[in-house]
This record gives structure tokens, sequence and C-alpha cells, in this order.
């Protein structure tokens, strides 16, 4: 990350680190320019809480260009305000509905991690995850039809999408919370957690996770797009206040227990220590902290193609070190070239004498369509 923007997302997180723990903010702190910390608030969905900080701040000193900056934090907090009541004026809506069908359904992410929030349209709503049983499918598509919702329906995800302007967006998950194709561990483990609360349910109709389960669950759905695409800013913000709120009432040893189950210990404790140390400590990161930092800070809220790539190569070339050249041209190779067993996995009806003319295809389809994505892969630090 260069300096520019490192310096600019610790102003951010100081901000944000006001708000959580009800300080006030100092602009004699804040180094960098306020448009910039703008632009990745918002590319972070962090700029309705940052909006909290310069409303307790005295910013009548501030310049005629700082002061618009400050009006379009204030917009993005009514706006997120505005957003939060239509969310949840639907969201009740839909579960209403559920009941009176009697279909299963549980809440999941936002809608229950915006309470952790000082005060939750701080969280700012882009989506609402909803599961529900798939038995119900047309009942549930034809009653936001009904609403006169945009609906997206694809067999190769696990759930609906349905939109509706000015900002609604609900998901609805209709199979395990992660697909077998990402992630098979992942995948056997929260179809049997399903399975299980299913089984097990004896009235009402909402579905709910254990303290320590959904604790597990944020956590896993955190390493899924930051393993991935990559995530941003309010993961981490979402993860500390999960984080304060829970640790010190749930159980531990068996929360432990899942993240060796999933394999993600490792992160699970990175990612804790690095927002314990943001948002609670000094601020004094380690080197594996702001390598976790940098990635999350370029990724913004919903990951992006450089991100992708960037976990593509470490993936590929087993490196844990500084993308060089050297480590890129290995990556490229592999992408061309991959062993004869993951081949086999791709052309598994392929005979084996094809192999050969396989790579020359691949080598000359790659350079004719890959010149784009080569440039991006050299760009990548």
């Amino acid at each position: 990350m260069n300096k520019k923007i490192l310096n600019t997302t610790s102003d951010l997180l100081y901000l944000v680190k006001c708000v959580l723990n009800g300080n006030k903010a100092d602009k004699n702190l804040i180094n960098t320019e306020l448009k910039n910390i703008y632009l990745i608030a918002k590319a972070h969905n962090l700029s309705a809480i940052v909006a909290y900080a310069f409303s307790d701040m005295d910013t009548q000193d501030f310049a005629p260009e700082e002061q618009k900056v400050i009006s379009a934090f204030m917009d993005e907090k009514n706006k997120a305000k505005r957003n939060m009541v239509l969310f949840e004026l639907e969201r009740n809506a839909l579960t209403d509905f559920f009941e009176e069908q009697g279909i299963l359904y549980m809440l999941m992410k936002g809608a229950l991690i915006s309470k952790l929030y000082p005060k939750a349209f701080m969280r700012q709503m882009v989506d609402n995850d909803i599961w529900f049983d798939i038995a119900y499918g047309e009942k549930v598509i034809e009653w936001f039809k009904n609403r006169e919702y945009n609906c997206k329906v694809e067999d190769t995800t696990i759930h609906y999408t349905f939109t509706k302007a000015p900002v609604l967006n609900f998901e609805l998950h209709y199979a395990p919370l992660f697909a077998k194709f990402w992630n098979n561990t992942f995948h056997e483990y929260y179809k049997e957690k399903f399975e299980n609360l299913i089984a097990n349910h004896k009235e009402g109709c909402v579905l709910k996770f254990s303290d320590e389960d959904f604790f597990v669950y944020i956590f896993a759905h955190a390493y899924k797009h930051y393993s991935n695409r990559g995530t941003g800013l309010r993961t981490l913000v979402d993860i500390y206040l999960l984080n304060k709120e829970y640790s010190k009432k749930i159980n531990m040893e068996y929360v432990n227990q899942q993240f060796e189950i999933l394999g993600i210990t490792e992160f699970a404790n990175d990612i804790i220590n690095l927002t314990h140390t943001i948002f609670q400590g000094n601020g004094n990161l380690n080197n594996k902290q702001k390598n976790i930092l940098s990635f999350v800070s370029v990724s913004n809220a919903y990951g992006n193609s450089y991100s992708m790539e960037l976990n593509k190569i470490k993936k590929v070339t087993n490196s844990s070190a500084k993308i060089n050249i050297f480590v890129k041209i290995k990556y490229i190779l592999k992408r061309i070239f991959p062993s004869v067993k993951n081949l086999d996995i791709k052309y598994k009806n392929e005979k084996k004498y094809k192999i050969p003319i396989i790579y020359i295809c691949r080598f000359v389809r790659g350079f004719g369509r890959g010149l784009k994505e080569l440039k991006s892969i050299i760009k990548i630090k």
C-alpha cells in the first residue's frame, strides 16, 4: 500500500475508533485531506459511522472545501438512516409472510451485527441476507414479484437475489451457506449444522445459531471473502464489536475447536489481534498486521479483482513473501501450464495423449485474450 493510502486509512480508523469508544476526535490528529478520507470511507461503507465523529467535533475552523466534505458525510449518515428504515419495514413484512406460511427462516449477518454498533444505522445496509426453506421457493418468488421486485434466480448460485429501487436488495439463501465448489469442508460443516437446527427445531419459524455458532459463522463468512476477492475495513469493525460483545460470555473452547475444524484458526486469531490493536490498543501494528491491513484496505467493502488476483498468486505459487517479478512469472506459467493432476480435474473426459495439445491451446487462447489480465498481474505489488 502506498504511503498516502496508508495514512488516509489510519486517519479513517482513528475516527471510527473514537466513535466506537465514545471519545471525541481531535482534528489536530487528522493528517490527511478529508476528501481522501471520505473516498475510502465510502468505498468501505464506513461513511455513516465516520459522520458521527464529525458530529461530535468542533468543525467551524475547517476550510470551506473541508466543510463540503463534512456535509457529504452527514448526507451519508442521513441516507443510512433512511435505508435502515426501508430495510426493516420490508424485512418485517417478509418475516411476517414466512410466519403466516410456516416457512422456516434465519436472519444472517448484517441484520444481527448492526445491533452491536452504538447506533444500528452506523452499519450501512446494502443488502439483507436471509436463509429460507427452498421447499417454498415458488411462493417466496411470487411474494417478491407481487411487491414489484426484480428477481434473479440462477442455478449456479446458492441464493436468490431480489432488488427494488432505490436501495432494497435481499439475498435469500436456500442451500448450506457455502458452496461445495468453493470449499467442501465449509459446505459439509454448515450442511450438517442446518440439518441439526431443523431436526431440533420445536416451535415457530425462526432458526437461530447458538451464540458460539453465530460467532464462528461470522469469522467463516469473513474468511470466505478475505481468501477470495478480499474484504473491507467494515469487516474489521464488525469483528471487533462481535469479539467485544461475545468473547467473554461464550464457550471459547468450543469456538476454537470449530475454528480448527474449518481450518481458520490462524485467520481468526490474526483478525482478532489486529482489530484489538486498532480499536482498543495503541495502534502500533507488527509487520504481519500491516500486511493484513494493507490487503483489506485495497479490497474495498466487497472485494475486487485486484485482491482476487493477489490471493490467486499466493495460492498458486505457495508464496507468503513479497510479490516480486519472479513470483509473478511463476504464477503466469502455472496458470498457462497447470499440473497434470489439475488438468485431469478440468479435462477429466479427455485422453492422456491430448494433454500436450491442451497445453498448446491454453497458451494460444491465453495469449489471445489475456493481455489485459497480464497487465493487471504485472501491476500487483
